[in-house]
């Protein structure tokens, strides 16, 4: 069995010492026979699963789109490297509350927080790289379910030096 590692983090490249300690998880992940999952969005999460994926690594996709022309058009890179992508259903409206369904039909959060969701379950550990308030979601979304790994690569900016903290209050 392959264990599935998540990479979040922020959907910015980030500066040049946070793409270099990408670069290097990214490197000690071919080591291991891993499945690389991200939120199939651009950041430091892509530059770690592009990584890999050039290297013949598996990688899979949570999209926060509903199909491959929209994730194409918003997230303006090509899905070739994902083994397999995972798109948030068209109805996943129908989920919400009734009364609120027209507010969350085209509501980009709720999509990237349903994406986090599910990314989330699909993984068996994740390694947390800069990143803000999505990421933070993310790495709620993991210290909730039993039996998960959740590393956080400290020095990469954004919510990740606080994370220790935040976890020891």
């Amino acid at each position: 069995m392959k264990f599935k590692i998540g990479i979040f983090g922020g959907n910015t490249k980030g500066n040049d010492v946070t793409t270099k300690k990408a670069q290097r998880v990214a490197e000690r992940l071919l080591h291991h026979d891993v499945i690389v999952v991200t939120g199939a969005s651009l950041g430091i999460p892509y530059v770690v699963a592009k990584y890999v994926a050039d290297k013949g690594k598996e990688v899979w996709g949570f999209s926060s789109e509903i199909n491959e022309k929209n994730q194409i058009a918003i997230h303006k890179h090509k899905i070739d490297m994902y083994n397999k992508i995972f798109y948030v259903p068209e109805n996943y409206q129908d989920l919400f509350s009734i009364e609120n369904k027209s507010s969350a039909s085209d509501d980009f959060s709720a999509r990237l927080k349903f994406r986090n969701i599910l990314s989330s379950i699909h993984c068996d550990g994740v390694i947390i790289i800069g990143g803000r308030w999505g990421t933070m979601n993310e790495f709620t979304n993991m210290l909730y379910y039993k039996n998960k790994i959740v590393g956080v690569l400290t020095g990469t900016g954004g919510i990740n030096d606080e994370l220790p903290y935040l976890t020891k209050k």
